[in-house]
């Protein structure tokens, strides 16, 4: 199987751009913020870049690891056309406490891996998002935003130290392949080596995923209404802790095996 997790790069940002926009525009409560033509709005496309290229490490720092942006990249015939890719199906972005010494994590057999380096050691401090990125989030999507950024400071305070995941997205036409599994588990398996809880805020979908992983729900993270329908939305704030991400042990290999099945 041609799978190769490797970190973004400043030339993947505008296809994992339109990823994302795509992924959200496909499942609620996101499409209510991000409608399904998002990948032909200038605006929200620009602000997705923005943000993402805030998550990409510094070629001239790949110790720093506060924060990560990796992507899981298909070629030959698993991408499904003509010319075999190689293809980004997926992608997850986290940030988390940089340590002064860390542990290089373990590689997943049978998928390529080239992120084992970024976990050097380093003396840095914690690298941190962006936030100045949310300032600029169009009218669509500003409420969301501001939201989710409310729920991180309300429902994770006093669960430090943290790994937060803040993305974990899969092309529509390749969802359902286990791929957001992979990925997940890279997250968790960093977090599992660092000693951190894994944070995260989810809709419906992830969470049956991470509840399937362990996580505990905190409770709603509640969200603007629907601006159409005048629904109530929200998402769910959900943590795996340090004892259980610790108990969980390696567990990639098996997630590849899913996978490959």
């Amino acid at each position: 199987m041609g799978i190769k997790i490797r970190p973004a790069t400043v030339h993947d940002v505008p296809a994992v751009a339109r990823l994302v926009l795509a992924a959200l525009a496909d499942e609620s409560p996101w499409r209510a913020f991000v409608p399904r033509k998002a990948q032909a709005r200038a605006d929200l496309v620009e602000y997705a870049e923005a943000a993402l290229r805030s998550l990409v490490r510094p070629a001239a720092n790949p110790g720093h690891v506060g924060v990560c942006l990796l992507v899981l990249e298909l070629s030959g015939a698993d991408v499904g056309c003509r010319d075999g890719g190689p293809l980004v199906v997926a992608a997850v972005a986290w940030d988390a406490p940089a340590p002064d010494a860390l542990v290089r994590p373990s590689r997943m057999s049978g998928v390529e891996d080239d992120t084992t380096h970024l976990f050097a050691t380093t003396t840095a401090n914690s690298a941190s998002y962006d936030e100045s990125a949310d300032a600029d989030a169009p009218g669509s999507v500003a409420g969301l935003v501001q939201a989710m950024s409310k729920g991180r400071a309300q429902r994770f305070l006093g669960h430090d130290p943290c790994l937060y995941l803040r993305l974990l997205a899969t092309r529509p036409d390749y969802q359902r392949r286990g791929y957001g599994k992979v990925l997940a588990a890279k997250a968790v398996e960093f977090a599992r080596q660092q000693h951190l809880s894994v944070c995260l805020q989810s809709a419906a979908r992830g969470y049956i995923l991470f509840s399937g992983l362990g996580f505990s729900d905190l409770g709603p993270v509640t969200l603007p209404a629907d601006a159409k329908s005048g629904e109530d939305l929200m998402l769910k704030a959900m943590m795996l802790s340090q004892e259980r991400v610790q108990r969980r042990g390696s567990w990639m290999e098996s997630l590849f095996r899913y996978v490959s099945r």
